[in-house]
């Protein structure tokens, strides 16, 4: 089952796929999600990585702080990145910038990353996570 549009545009939603021999978290942040995503396996995926204990160090992105700021809140994505993700929010853009991008609406950037190789490997879980192809999203 999808998400309804209305539902994606006013929720930022965790969501999970697999994409060129990666596995990737990413916070939607009111963006429209791939076709692929489906709405009760990304719940489950969701409840179930909330058990999930965290066994990489945290690596962040080299412009995390200039996205952010020093006091911006990055805990969601240093969580699942401590789990095996690669794990990634929408890129926002403003005014002009916005008109350019209208039709790269899956544009998003690194934030944090697993250290020491980590990649996460239940392979329960991972049946649910979508694959998605090339042209799906963007990632900068």
């Amino acid at each position: 089952m999808k998400y309804r549009k209305v539902y994606q545009k006013t929720h930022d939603i965790d969501w999970f796929f697999r994409y060129q021999g990666n596995i990737y978290h990413a916070a939607s942040n009111g963006g429209i999600l791939p076709d692929l995503v489906d709405s009760e396996k990304n719940r489950i995926l969701q409840e179930n990585l909330e058990d999930v204990v965290g066994r990489f160090p945290v690596i962040f992105a080299d412009n995390v702080n200039d996205i952010y700021g020093q006091d911006g809140d990055l805990s969601s994505f240093a969580e699942y990145a401590s789990k095996g993700f690669i794990s990634l929010d929408r890129t926002e853009f403003d005014g002009e910038e916005e008109e350019e991008h209208m039709d790269d609406i899956q544009r998003y950037h690194i934030v944090a990353s697993p250290g020491n190789d980590g990649r996460f490997d239940n392979q329960e879980l991972l049946r649910l996570i979508p694959e998605l192809r090339a042209g799906d999203i963007i990632i900068e």
